[in-house]
C-alpha cells in the first residue's frame, strides 16, 4: 500500500499584517522573499506552485499553507480574497485543507467565522514565549493571555491548533523556557514548531548581540534543550512537526545568520542526539565489541547522524571493533542486537521515556540566563 504524505504549497505574505517589529525578526529574510507581495503576485504564486504540485508523485494529501504573517491583521478584504483562491482550489478537490498563521493578539470570533467558512482547518499561532517580560523585551506586542484566549477560541471552532515557540530568546532563561514549554502543552495543541532564536541581520536582537547584552544559546546546548522539549511534547501526544528555521538563499551561516543555533539538518541533529543518549545509556556497561542496529531507513539515518558523526561517536564511546546497519521498515523504533543473537528491542515510545528519564535528572543542572 502506497505510503500518504501531506504536501504542502507554502504562500509566504512577508510581514504582511503584522503590527509591531519584533526585535527577533526580519521576515524578508526569515521567508527568503525580498519584495512586497500583492495580491495578484501571490495568486500567480498560488497557481505556479500548485502546477509544481501536480507532476509530484505519490498521491499524497495536499495543504495551502500561509505563512511568513501575520494572517488575521491584514485587511478582512484582503483575507477573504487570498482564501478564495486557496478555497477555489479546496471544492474543487485539488486540494484538501488550507493552513494560516497568526497572531494570538488577532484572533476573534469574527476572525474565526471568516476562516472556517473559506475552508481553513489548521490555525498557527506565533506564541514565542508565555513570559511576559519576555514579550515586552522582544516588542511583540502581545501577552501570554491573549495566547492562552486565542488557543481556547481555535480549539472551540474545531481547528486543529499549531503553536511556534522560541527558546533562548533575549531575557528568557531555562526556566522561563521550560514554563513556556509547560504552558503551551497545558493548552493542548495539536502540533508545534520549535524554533531556538538565532540573531538575525538587520534586527534589533542583532544590535543587542554586538552590544554583548546577548548570549544566543550555543548550538549543542539547544539541541539539548530542544530535544526535551520535543520528549515532553511527545509523552503529551502534540506532534513537533519542525525543528529549527528551514534553510534557505539566506537563512544560511554565511547568509543572514549571524550568530545562533542554526544547522540545516537540526530536526536531525536533535533525534540524534536523543538516539545516541538513550543507546549510549543502555550499553556503556556491555562488554560487545560488536552490534547489529536493526530499524527503519528513518531511524538508521538518525542513528548514524549528520555526516556520519552519530556512529563515529557510538563506535567510539563505546570501543567497538564493528557497528553494522540493517534496514527493516516494519519494525517499531529499533533491535540491537549482538553476536551471539541477543536481543534488545526499543521502540519508538521506549527511546522516548528513556531519554526523558535520563535527562530529567540533569535538565536543571543546564542554568543560564540568555543575557
Amino acid at each position: 500500500m502506497m505510503k500518504v504524505k501531506t504536501r504542502i504549497i507554502p504562500i509566504f505574505v512577508p510581514h504582511y499584517g503584522c503590527p509591531h517589529d519584533c526585535y527577533f525578526c526580519n521576515q524578508k529574510s526569515i521567508t527568503g522573499h525580498q519584495d512586497i507581495l500583492t495580491i495578484d503576485t501571490i495568486q500567480q504564486q498560488l497557481e505556479s506552485r500548485f502546477q509544481m504540485n501536480r507532476l509530484q508523485t505519490p498521491i499524497v494529501m495536499t495543504e495551502i499553507a500561509f505563512f511568513g504573517g501575520s494572517f488575521t491583521a491584514i485587511p478582512v478584504d484582503d483575507q477573504e480574497k487570498l482564501l478564495s483562491l486557496a478555497h477555489q482550489l479546496l471544492q474543487k478537490g485539488d486540494v484538501d485543507t488550507i493552513r494560516i498563521s497568526t497572531r494570538p493578539d488577532a484572533i476573534d470570533e469574527r476572525n474565526l467565522q471568516l476562516l472556517k467558512d473559506k475552508g481553513v482547518g489548521i490555525i498557527e499561532l506565533g506564541v514565542q514565549s508565555m513570559d511576559n517580560q519576555v514579550l515586552r523585551l522582544m516588542n511583540r506586542g502581545h501577552t501570554a493571555e491573549d495566547t492562552i484566549k486565542a488557543s481556547k477560541l481555535i480549539k472551540n471552532f474545531g481547528f486543529k491548533l499549531g503553536h511556534q515557540i522560541m527558546p533562548g530568546l533575549y531575557g528568557s532563561s531555562l526556566s522561563k523556557d521550560l514554563s513556556t514549554m509547560q504552558a503551551s502543552i497545558d493548552l493542548k495543541p495539536n502540533m508545534v514548531r520549535i524554533y531556538p532564536t538565532l540573531v538575525i541581520k538587520n534586527t534589533k536582537l542583532e544590535n543587542l548581540y554586538h552590544s554583548g547584552d546577548y548570549k544566543p544559546l550555543e548550538l549543542n546546548e539547544s539541541i539539548r534543550l530542544v530535544a526535551y522539549f520535543y520528549t515532553q511534547y511527545w509523552l503529551n501526544q502534540i506532534e513537533v512537526i519542525k525543528m529549527g528555521l528551514q534553510a534557505s538563499d539566506t537563512i544560511a551561516v554565511e547568509g543572514d545568520v549571524v550568530a545562533g543555533p542554526f544547522h540545516p539538518a537540526y530536526g536531525q541533529m536533535v533525534k540524534t542526539h536523543i538516539m545516541l543518549t538513550v543507546l549510549l545509556d543502555r550499553l556503556m556497561s556491555q562488554d560487545v565489541k560488536s552490534w547489529t542496529i536493526i530499524g527503519s531507513k528513518k531511524i538508521i539515518n538518525e542513528v548514524v547522524g549528520v555526516k556520519k558523526k552519530g556512529a563515529q561517536m557510538l563506535k567510539s564511546q563505546l570501543n567497538l571493533d564493528q557497528l553494522i546497519y540493517q534496514a527493516e521498515e516494519n519494525i517499531d523504533g529499533i533491535i540491537i542486537k549482538d553476536i551471539y543473537n541477543h536481543h534488545i528491542h526499543l521502540t519508538q515510545n521506549d527511546l522516548i521515556h528513556e531519554y526523558e528519564k535520563i535527562t530529567r535528572e540533569n535538565i536543571n543542572g543546564f542554568k543560564r540566563n540568555y543575557y
